[in-house]
């Protein structure tokens, strides 16, 4: 079996969750203070996940891959996820874990967190017997990204 760690990142927030077979191993989230200096939080979260991946040892990471999201979303906050993202890539070399990054609209498509938000939580329940609904958005957003590759390597 494969053991996932999925990462929805964020600039204040970012999601994980680990995977093996049909077992949600861990799920949640970790976060810096919006208040702080973003690359300085880009770092701490960085610190906090490459932790958590080592604690887990998986045989793969995969991470959504940065979009221009919304309207609202700043040009910033997009060079702070591809920073994240190139963090995360080299951490993950040094210690030979492969990754993956996987664009939004391929593994959740066009649609709208409002609809895809409930078709996850339907299927965490249905595949590990968990209520993810209470769950941060971030983190929800791991799961999903886990479960999708979870389907696509079996």
């Amino acid at each position: 079996m494969t053991k996932i760690f999925a990462i929805d990142p964020g600039t204040v927030k970012c999601g994980y969750a680990v995977m093996e077979g049909d077992k949600l191993l861990e799920r949640g989230f970790v976060e810096q203070p919006a208040g702080d200096d973003s690359m300085d939080r880009c770092s701490v979260i960085t610190q906090q996940l490459f932790y958590n991946i080592s604690f887990h040892q998986p045989d793969k990471v995969i991470c959504e891959y940065p979009h221009k999201g919304g309207p609202g979303m700043k040009s910033k906050s997009i060079t702070i996820l591809f920073h994240f993202c190139g963090m995360v890539h080299s951490l993950m070399n040094h210690i030979a874990v492969p990754i993956e990054f996987v664009e939004p609209i391929i593994w959740k498509g066009n649609q709208p967190k409002s609809a895809h938000h409930p078709k996850v939580l339907q299927k965490c329940r249905n595949k590990y017997g968990v209520d993810i609904t209470n769950d941060t958005e971030d983190t929800i957003e791991a799961v999903g990204l886990g479960m999708w590759y979870s389907k696509s390597i079996s």
